[in-house]
């Protein structure tokens, strides 16, 4: 430290630092767009090598602090937790969430936060399921293309089973670990975590590593009944295997994905981070199986809790976007030359179309490819993806004009379409395509009750 500085967060006594941080969490509220920033715990501004960060949901001015100072901060709450409760998520949590907005760190914030949540509990806690709770937590902020995280990685990895294994030779930790709440969730989370670690690596050695055990925490799962995190674990597998065998792995099957979705809901709320990275899981899925309209809701509705929570800068909230762009895209199919391409939008009353592409890589979706226009009769719906349409023109089926649904062509040369409706008890129907128009954007969905994403 420079010995020149102002008297700050190191100078004084700590207890006296968190009073003031109590205060200012109780004046954050009040505080507008126009006040300078400055630390929340020390009140200091930023400085050259310690500059000010704010990697949550805070908005405004608010919620800005020294790195070193969020640190300090979360090993006392560490060592006040313990002496509440003694729970390994309690003693970490400050490592873990802003007190402002009680919301996650993310990004480089969360990233030093996991290594120092690591160091405190290697220096406070030795051997503990502390250290495991923090080390397995760490894991999942690596970059597995960097050289020392992977390494780093590694060791943990290897850490985390040591000091499993250590604990059960101990007779009260070997007693505490069957009983409710016991030290098998934390081996099984432990499990999870090294899997998920080691199949990001994703060398051949690796991937063996994740399937053995993945299937070790997923067979102690089943032992203590927890079916829900054995679906989790039974996806990571299939997606391992995926790996293993070179073949595409589909993402999670359509039930589970809405099961865990509906499980985190109930368990987190809605708004929590966990709960809507599972519900663009669940979003995929369903556009995978053809419910391309139900995705593009779940994903609007995602967006718009994002948005309010964290703000539109936060990382899960640029996430959602980017999937909700990617369901919204209306792929469609170039007759005459068999290739993908993105609808831009029809012209002189449907008659013709605009098109970009041949689509190769989903990720240059907006500049890959010419544009090129042409008439409506030589495009045909995408056979696999559902493309969202509105009936007219039905005069046989006139109760069917002006409903919306999930299209998909079954008959290329008579340009026939199956269309499942989003509405309650119409029942899907073959509709042909002059009677279809494409939806770029859905219209509001008449409520009927809380949805549940609410």
């Amino acid at each position: 430290h420079n010995n020149n500085r102002k008297a700050t967060l190191h100078d004084q006594p700590f207890t006296i630092l968190i009073m003031l941080a109590t205060a200012t969490l109780i004046m954050a509220s009040n505080s507008t767009a126009d006040d300078a920033p400055c630390c929340w715990l020390c009140h200091e501004e930023g400085q050259s090598g310690k500059p000010l960060v704010r990697n949550c949901s805070c908005r405004g001015s608010t919620g800005f602090a020294h790195l070193s100072c969020i640190v300090d901060y979360a090993e006392y709450q560490g060592k006040k937790a313990l002496i509440n409760d003694n729970l390994a998520e309690s003693i970490t949590k400050a490592f873990d969430i802003c007190p402002n907005c009680e919301q996650e760190y993310q990004g480089l914030v969360e990233y030093e936060l996991k290594k120092a949540a690591v160091d405190f509990a290697e220096k406070e806690f030795k051997d503990t399921s502390i250290c495991v709770h923090a080390m397995k937590n760490r894991l999942v902020v690596l970059d597995v293309v960097n050289e020392e995280d992977k390494q780093e990685g590694e060791e943990i990895c290897t850490r985390i089973v040591s000091i499993i294994e250590d604990m059960k030779q101990d007779d009260y930790a070997r007693r505490r670990w069957h009983i409710k709440d016991g030290y098998i969730n934390m081996e099984t989370g432990a499990y999870g975590a090294i899997g998920v670690f080691y199949m990001r690596v994703g060398t051949e050695v690796s991937l063996k590593r994740a399937k053995a055990v993945l299937k070790k925490g997923r067979d102690l799962l089943r032992l203590i009944g927890d079916e829900m995190s054995v679906l989790v674990a039974e996806e990571a597998m299939k997606e391992v295997q995926a790996k293993i065998s070179a073949t595409h792995y589909d993402g999670p099957e359509l039930n589970s994905a809405r099961k865990y979705y509906e499980h985190c809901i109930q368990i987190q709320g809605a708004a929590n981070l966990y709960t809507i990275a599972a519900g663009r899981k669940f979003a995929y899925s369903l556009f995978s199986t053809g419910c391309t309209i139900e995705a593009e809701r779940l994903l609007h509705s995602l967006l718009e809790t994002s948005h309010q929570t964290h703000g539109p800068d936060h990382e899960d909230t640029v996430a959602t976007a980017a999937c909700l762009k990617a369901v919204r895209a209306r792929k469609v199919i170039l007759k005459r030359k068999d290739e993908v391409f993105k609808l831009l939008r029809c012209e002189d009353e449907e008659k013709t179309c605009v098109l970009r592409g041949p689509l190769t890589d989903p990720a240059k979706m907006d500049n890959e490819g010419q544009i090129i226009t042409v008439a409506n009769s030589d495009i045909a719906l995408h056979h696999r993806l559902a493309t969202p349409v509105v009936c007219h023109g039905l005069v046989h089926r006139a109760h069917l004009n002006g409903k919306i649904g999930d299209a998909r062509e079954i008959d290329r040369d008579n340009r026939v379409c199956e269309v499942h409706f989003e509405e309650a008890g119409l029942k899907p129907a073959e509709i042909n395509y002059e009677n279809l128009r494409i939806l770029f954007e859905l219209p509001p969905l008449e409520r009927r009750g809380p949805s549940i994403h609410e």
